[in-house]
């Protein structure tokens, strides 16, 4: 402790550990400054309700990471059975469905392949002579809810040249 005078009246200073500066008359019990009972209650309950919303912070970003992920995992998948699909395209067209693992991460999804030929009623005015459509969805459960993830493609069948001439 330091005396130190000030206005001709002695005064008792301790060092407040925090700021470094001498701790005002109000704080001080005896010599000694010190927070009351209802100052560390008050600095634990705005703790404790910062800890709870950073928990739920935390929580919120792990579903959503999770979320992203399937839709990623499901979205891979549309695409490599549209890749099968288009292949065996050359081949014949073809439409089928299926279920993956169970070991899948994340739990099964659902899939379905069609392939269809275009009618000049879908699209107005147009010839669609060799046109054809593979859509392929793929859905998963979240909760109560079904997500879904569609890809469409669209693709004419190969002629020769001298098709085309006729």
């Amino acid at each position: 402790m330091k005396e130190i005078e000030h206005d001709n009246v002695s005064r008792s200073f301790c060092l407040n550990f925090v700021f470094r500066s001498p701790c005002p008359p109000c704080l001080r019990v005896g010599k000694y400054a010190a927070f009351t009972l209802v100052e560390v209650l008050l600095a634990l309950v705005v703790l404790a309700i910062c800890g709870v919303t950073l928990l739920e912070l935390q929580l919120f970003s792990m579903r959503a990471a999770d979320r992203a992920a399937r839709q990623s995992q499901a979205v891979l998948f549309a695409g490599q059975k549209m890749a099968e699909a288009l292949a065996a395209a050359s081949v014949g067209l073809n439409s089928n469905q299926g279920v993956t693992d169970e070991d899948t991460p994340g739990g099964p999804l659902n899939w379905t392949v069609t392939a269809a030929d275009l009618s000049s009623a879908e699209i107005q005015g147009a010839s669609t002579t060799g046109l054809h459509s593979v859509t392929v969805d793929v859905t998963w459960p979240e909760g109560d809810v079904e997500r879904k993830v569609e890809l469409i493609n669209y693709f004419a069948e190969k002629t020769s040249h001298a098709q085309i001439v006729k």
